[in-house]
């Protein structure tokens, strides 16, 4: 007996090579570190980081004003603007930076926590901590 290979035109070779590796089941390992005090450092750098903007707003709008001093030579007008797109990278506020990359790195934070495992720990925190009788 010949043994036949079907292959479909609709699927690229890659695709085929999946099909015939073993699936993995994913396995939810426990966790031993806390949710809730992960997400608590998330709040407190959260108002970090909003008390720090304001400041940088302003020196965001001082840097603007400077760029209308007359006659300004480039190779000064380049720092000022160098410097305002410091500020947007970090606090966000322009075009090309709306959030901002210390806020969505804060919530890159929050999002790779486990929604189950934070549900899971503030369901646990509902009823006390109980002290060990070891």
């Amino acid at each position: 007996m010949k043994a036949m290979s079907v292959t479909t035109a609709s699927k690229s070779s890659t695709e085929n090579h999946r099909d015939t590796l073993p699936r993995k089941e994913v396995i939810s390992m426990p966790i031993k570190w806390s949710v809730l005090r992960v997400m608590e450092a998330a709040d407190m750098l959260e108002k970090h980081i909003n008390a720090a903007a304001e400041p940088l707003e302003c020196a965001r709008e001082v840097a603007k004003a400077a760029l209308e001093i007359p006659q300004l030579p480039q190779y000064v007008d380049q720092h000022f603007r160098g410097l305002m797109g410091e500020i947007d990278r970090a606090i966000g506020g322009s075009h090309s930076e709306p959030v901002g990359r210390l806020k969505a790195r804060l919530q890159s934070i929050r999002d790779s926590v486990p929604k189950e495992a934070l549900e899971a720990e503030e369901k646990k925190s509902e009823y006390g901590k109980q002290q060990s009788l070891v």
